[in-house]
């Protein structure tokens, strides 16, 4: 492995791991960070209205991840970023009242 890859692999861990996303909560949002970008990957709250944000902790809101938002049949409406470019499969499944 060349020099310049093992050093941005290094550097690239310790972004993520500076930034505390890994696993980790914004509300009730779970989120990851994946490449430039934060996945949301769960959402555990009951609210009928959600509000994807934009950004957190400054680094943008790309993408909603596989099942993040299922079963959560209190939810009627939510607002999704214009950077969120990408959505996982199912990731609103059974929202009945979405």
């Amino acid at each position: 492995m060349r020099k310049a890859t093992v050093r941005g692999l290094f550097a690239a861990l310790a972004f993520f791991l500076a930034c505390g996303l890994y696993g980790q909560k914004a509300g009730d949002f779970e989120l990851s960070l994946e490449g430039n970008g934060v996945t949301i990957t769960g959402y555990k709250g009951s609210a009928a209205e959600v509000h994807i944000p934009a950004q957190v902790e400054g680094i943008p809101v790309t993408a909603i991840g596989e099942r993040a938002v299922y079963e959560c049949s209190s939810l009627e409406r939510i607002t999704i970023p214009a950077g969120v470019t990408a959505s996982g499969d199912e990731a609103f499944s059974r929202c009945s009242s979405l």
